[in-house]
């Protein structure tokens, strides 16, 4: 008759039976009500179902992305609200404690009222669709929904698949969104922060990474669930959900070439000190392999802007390509993971290496590898300092012998090889396959100018009227080989590398086959953020 069972107390009886109070409340406003509407027009009216609620009253592991709705940020954006219908659930518990502790933690949510005859039109429409239901969860699914609609509620978040699966159906009849609270949280981020969400493109290509957005996520296990392992795709699906709902402290990017997703990376910041990275993926394809390092960089660089000290791969279905990239990038396996330390000291070796043995953050495990490696490379003292630099990117030895040389370079080369600034000046952007790469060639006239290597390179960009952000010094490299030869010899060698084509190698050697071109292979280049 539309009771509910909103609280108990023991009778006067000699046992002591529990006796159950039901109210029927008939939807006119209280003071407890108006004060809880008050101001709050601007905020989505979110209701929840049963499980949701148990969801932010407890600690249950499948419980974690609900619990993302009660972050600090959401609160001015979001009213959770519930039906009456929770009494009903509530009652259904076997013990008396859980039951007590369900109520008194009510007040974490406003209570949807509307009058009976309000709620007719809605509950007939829910029937309609989804029929009563054989269970009392499923009866009490359809007066949360039917309640919520009448309470005039904006969306309705639940877990339930069944109901999510009819959720268009549902949203044409009641004028009601049901989804997923991973869902709307993603969609309020984006609605806040909507310049991060828009596609930028790589390295200056037109190949773009942007955030996923609340309806990528039914899209994104179907493309990278593998065939192989025992992964399934309810669970690559609810790994996703918990991701995007937590936008202040977890990432997830998709890169897409036109419309076309072909690569997902995550990232974790929760724990001090690290980045973690639950899921790196890229589809199989001509970009696979430089896409697979280029996004390995992209979790180094994530970790070094958050002055994290260390890169964790925590997904355990990445592919041969992608642990190919893992160990070029310097990654090590500790106790089944792959990881990285992240040193941005810039002094002496001695004071980076002493950087190196109290990184923060760092597990036993993690200090003992660091303490072999280091070990390893004192074995080789010549090398030393080179040998820092490239296991421990970004880190700078100064005083050990490593010389740095500045190299002037076009704008119109630097956009491919690594300026993204500059490539986003241009209509078609870099090329893809270069601008993604690790690893670079630039050729230039043969003067050596003192130039060897390892070394490291000063990026001058020259000046050109056509780019602003020219006549500065934009980026560093590690010079690893400088090549002297003949034109053809160089351009067969390195096309994969360089961004010339043959008539600019050509014209380098002066117009002439038998004259010498020197090649500067480089790699790690770190932009600046401040050019000088």
């Amino acid at each position: 008759m539309g009771f509910s069972p909103v609280h108990e107390r023991a009778g006067r009886s000699k046992d002591g039976h529990l006796l159950t109070y039901w109210w029927f409340d008939h939807g006119l406003p209280d003071l407890f009500s108006l004060s809880a509407t008050a101001g709050d027009q601007v905020r989505v009216c979110a209701a929840i179902d049963a499980n949701i609620y148990y969801d932010l009253i407890s600690d249950r592991l499948q419980g974690e992305e609900s619990r993302a709705l009660t972050a600090d940020w959401l609160q001015s954006e979001l009213e959770l609200c519930i039906t009456d219908e929770i009494y009903q659930e509530i009652n259904r518990c076997k013990e008396e404690s859980e039951r007590r502790r369900c109520r008194e933690r009510l007040s974490l949510c406003r209570m949807l009222i509307s009058p009976e005859k309000q709620q007719i039109i809605p509950r007939r429409r829910v029937l309609e669709l989804l029929a009563e239901g054989k269970t009392p969860d499923d009866k009490s699914d359809r007066a949360h929904l039917s309640k919520a609609a009448a309470g005039k509620a904006q969306v309705f978040l639940t877990r339930d698949d069944g109901l999510l699966e009819r959720a268009e159906e549902i949203r044409e009849l009641l004028d009601l969104e049901v989804m997923h609270p991973a869902t709307l949280i993603s969609r309020i981020d984006e609605l806040r922060r909507a310049a991060a969400y828009e596609p930028a493109r790589l390295a200056g290509s037109h190949i773009a990474l942007r955030r996923a957005r609340s309806e990528d996520i039914e899209q994104l296990p179907e493309l990278f669930c593998p065939s192989h392992g025992s992964e399934r795709l309810a669970e690559l699906r609810q790994s996703l959900r918990e991701l995007v709902a937590y936008p202040d402290h977890q990432d997830a990017f998709v890169v897409t070439d036109g419309s076309e997703i072909i690569a997902l990376l995550a990232c974790d910041r929760r724990v001090t000190g690290a980045v973690s990275i639950p899921l790196l993926r890229v589809l199989p394809g001509p970009l696979c392999q430089t896409l697979n390092r280029h996004l390995v960089l992209r979790g180094i660089q994530i970790a070094n802007e958050n002055n994290a000290s260390w890169v964790r791969i925590l997904d355990s279905n990445i592919s041969p390509d992608t642990e190919a990239a893992l160990s070029e990038h310097s990654f090590f396996r500790v106790t089944g993971q792959f990881v990285r330390g992240v040193i941005r000291a810039f002094g002496t070796l001695d004071n980076v290496l002493n950087e190196l043995s109290r990184l923060p953050g760092s597990t036993i495990h993690e200090a003992n590898s660091i303490a072999a490696e280091v070990a390893r490379l004192r074995s080789e003292p010549s090398r030393l300092a080179e040998e820092v630099e490239r296991v421990f990117w970004p880190a700078k030895v100064i005083g050990a012998g490593i010389p740095t040389f500045g190299v002037p370079i076009q704008p119109k080369w630097a956009q491919h090889f690594f300026d993204e600034a500059l490539a986003h000046q241009e209509l078609l952007g870099a090329d893809p396959m270069l601008a993604l790469n690790r690893e670079h060639v630039y050729y230039r006239a043969p003067n050596r100018c003192g130039l060897k290597s390892p070394a490291r390179i000063l990026w001058y960009v020259t000046k050109d009227d056509k780019f602003d952000g020219s006549m500065a010094i934009r980026a560093c490299s590690r010079l690893v080989e400088i090549d002297v030869g003949k034109p053809k010899e160089l351009f067969r060698r390195y096309q994969r590398l360089g961004v010339y084509i043959w008539r600019n190698v050509y014209e380098t050697a002066n117009r002439s086959i038998d004259a010498d071109v020197m090649a500067l292979r480089f790699v790690d280049t770190e932009v600046f953020k401040r050019p000088v």
